[in-house]
């Protein structure tokens, strides 16, 4: 199986695109090449979203690398501080870099309610939609969607958005999943 490479590239590097064997998909308007990326094309590869795991919603993100970061302790002071899990990438936090916001500090409780309870019936089924989209396929999706959250306070997002605050939060933990 062929692996693809999406190319985003200025116009006077076509010629040399092409010449690196680059072709343009006209179906989905981008181009694109195959297995190998030539050095020459390297520096115009996008770059995949990177999928966070369950362990992400409660660690904050590297800055260098976007992996996952492992809360550790400084050996001289014993102060805990984030350090990247990746092996010898340098991104550090400091301890109180993270907050967890939930439910109540967004601004509000999820209660359970019927979606038609709000204004826009329809927000419940885009949000369900968008999570297909983001994780490219539906079991992942779904799976994300049935598992509870401590940014809900310990709700899975199919319960919460059934109130236009827990569409909200919601949104928000998409977002951050998928920045």
């Amino acid at each position: 199986m062929k692996k693809r490479f999406k190319l985003s590239f200025p116009e006077a590097m076509r010629k040399i695109a092409e010449r690196e064997g680059a072709y343009f998909d006209n179906e989905l308007g981008a181009w694109f090449i195959d297995d190998d990326v030539p050095n020459s094309l390297i520096a115009f590869t996008e770059k995949e979203l990177r999928r966070r795991d369950y362990a992400s919603e409660v660690t904050p993100q590297c800055t260098i690398c976007g992996c996952r970061m492992e809360l550790t302790q400084n050996r001289k002071t014993k102060e805990p501080f984030w350090r990247c899990a990746t092996y010898r990438c340098p991104g550090t936090k400091p301890y109180d870099a993270l907050t967890i916001k939930t439910s109540s500090q967004m601004g509000g409780n999820v209660q359970r309610s019927e979606p038609e309870s709000f204004e826009n019936k329809h927000r419940a089924e885009i949000l369900i939609r968008r999570a297909v989209e983001l994780f490219r396929s539906e079991a992942p999706a779904i799976k994300w969607l049935k598992m509870e959250k401590i940014a809900l306070n310990g709700q899975t997002p199919l319960e919460a958005i059934k109130t236009e605050k827990g569409c909200e939060i919601v949104e928000r933990l998409l977002d951050e999943r998928f920045e």
